[in-house]
C-alpha cells in the first residue's frame, strides 16, 4: 500500500491512497495549496502507507522520489509557518 502525492491541474497537491495493485481507494478530496500539507495530511492518515512524492507535473524534468523521513522532515520545514498579525 502506498500514499501518493502530486500536484493536480490547477496547481493544488492531492494525495490518493493505493493498494498494492494500484487501485485507488482513498483520495484528499481537496487540494492544497502546499506541497508539504499535502504530505503531512496524507502520512497522519495514512501512517502505515509508504510515502511517495510523484512530481512529473512539474516545470522540472519528471522524476518519482520517494522521502525518507530525512526527506520528509525537510518537506515538512518548507510549509511557511503560521504568524498571527501583532494587533489584530
Amino acid at each position: 500500500m502506498e500514499v501518493r502525492v502530486y500536484q493536480d491541474e490547477v496547481g493544488e497537491y492531492r494525495w490518493q491512497l493505493r493498494a498494492d495493485n494500484g487501485e485507488i481507494f482513498a483520495d484528499s478530496a481537496e487540494g492544497y495549496r502546499h506541497e508539504g500539507y499535502a504530505i503531512t495530511t496524507a502520512e497522519k492518515l495514512n501512517p502505515n502507507a509508504e510515502l511517495v512524492v510523484d512530481d512529473t507535473r512539474r516545470a522540472s524534468p519528471p522524476r518519482l522520489q520517494r522521502l525518507t523521513y530525512v526527506g520528509l522532515a525537510q518537506a515538512v520545514r518548507s510549509i511557511p509557518k503560521f504568524r498571527p498579525q501583532q494587533g489584530a
